[in-house]
């Protein structure tokens, strides 16, 4: 905790520093978002030590309803522009988790879907450690994740079929 304290402040007086106006709590979020990620990867039993990679660069753009965030695989992070700084936070921790995935190549992105769900239980998971939030159920949310993370066997079998005709649909598509 105190290592984390320690990096607020840190990186707090950095980026308060560099950025101004608008940017300033943008860039305030990101900085203080990737300390918790890291010490999070880092104190939980995962140890990864992620405050030795570049964080990832962030853009704020307004999104459709219901999508907060998303990483696409690249050096950019996308966050909704209109979400509260909490909700922000915690977005920034969910999408940090996949881009360190991704730097430690643990998972490429497109990749297949047992290594997609993977990375969400862990980025959820660790959302959750943060924010204090049951997240175990985050799977509903994932059809293609329901063959590895659903509660029961019904829910696994439908997860199963859906990635089936998904490899399906997706090895026509290929062919044409």
């Amino acid at each position: 905790m105190k290592g984390l304290i320690a990096s607020f402040i840190l990186l707090v007086g950095i980026f308060g520093c560099a950025t101004t106006g608008e940017n300033y709590k943008q860039e305030q979020l990101n900085g203080v978002a990737w300390a918790i990620t890291c010490d999070l990867l880092e104190n939980e039993g995962i140890g990864y030590l992620c405050m030795r990679m570049m964080p990832p660069m962030v853009h704020y753009e307004k999104m459709r309803p219901g999508l907060y965030g998303y990483y696409d695989g690249g050096p950019m992070i996308y966050v909704n522009s209109e979400l509260n700084q909490q909700k922000t936070i915690n977005v920034l921790i969910h999408e940090q988790v996949h881009y360190i995935h991704v730097q430690l190549q643990i998972l490429s992105i497109p990749g297949p879907a047992r290594e997609v769900c993977w990375s969400e239980n862990e980025a959820w998971k660790i959302e959750g450690l943060y924010s204090g939030q049951d997240n175990s159920l985050w799977w509903k949310y994932y059809p293609h994740c329901w063959e590895w993370y659903a509660e029961t066997q019904y829910q696994r079998d439908v997860g199963f079929v859906y990635n089936t005709v998904n490899d399906i649909i997706d090895q026509i598509i290929l062919e044409n």
